[in-house]
């Protein structure tokens, strides 16, 4: 038809996607509806990168949202994953994904007397040769993010933040 266009790449019809939905005015709620979906995390994924080069502010409240929304943990995941393509993120988006994932470790430990895979992602995190604004490292974040669970009030997240540092070595 005259008015359809077709994509030859899927890459790029995954960035335009991706584009699209960091942009949308609702962006935290179509993530948060779509990352589940295998065939929109690379659209995510570009987006995030996308925004974050473009639009640094709209990448902030768009981060701090998820990071603070019902995907939490799945976002942290991505940050992780994407640290070197997402330019814009600061040190404080990486102490909300410790924060993040010491909860659901705490969650996990609460439901179901055990707890995984913080420990391996923050390894990741941590290894990561990344430069944050400042000049800082995220090994450095995460030092720090840790060393503030360690001392905080609930003992149950000071217990799962001296087990990840143990792993850690």
């Amino acid at each position: 038809g005259q008015n359809l266009f077709g994509f030859i790449h899927l890459t790029v019809e995954e960035y335009l996607a991706g584009r699209w939905l960091t942009e949308a005015e609702d962006a935290d709620d179509l993530i948060a509806r779509h990352i589940d979906d295998p065939r929109w995390i690379e659209p995510i994924r570009l987006g995030l990168g996308h925004v974050g080069r473009s639009a640094p502010r709209r990448f902030h409240a768009l981060i701090d949202s998820l990071l603070a929304g019902p995907v939490r943990e799945k976002v942290a995941n991505l940050v992780i994953a994407d640290l070197a393509e997402l330019d814009a993120v600061r040190p404080a988006h990486l102490d909300a994904v410790v924060n993040v994932l010491l909860a659901a470790d705490v969650r996990r430990a609460r439901l179901h007397g055990d707890s995984a895979g913080t420990a391996d992602a923050l390894a990741r995190l941590r290894r990561s040769q990344v430069t944050l604004p400042g000049d800082e490292q995220p090994l450095d974040v995460v030092n720090r993010s840790l060393a503030t669970a360690l001392r905080g009030a609930d003992p149950l997240t000071a217990a799962t933040a001296a087990r990840v540092v143990l792993a850690l070595g």
